[in-house]
């Protein structure tokens, strides 16, 4: 395996935490990451963030 391969997956991070999503779901923008910890259509499901601390 190549150590200095990399993944790149699209994402698309919910517009708020009550957004539409699948429990599990996990995406992330410039400045969070995003996990849905219960599943639910708009309005139901619940969504968590942490923001993201630059690396130096």
């Amino acid at each position: 395996m190549d150590s200095t391969a990399s993944l790149k997956l699209p994402s698309n991070p919910p517009a708020a935490a009550d957004s539409a999503g699948s429990t599990g779901q996990i995406a992330w923008d410039e400045n969070s990451i995003y996990i849905c910890t219960t599943g639910g259509a708009e309005g139901e499901a619940v969504w968590k963030k942490v923001a993201i601390a630059t690396w130096q």
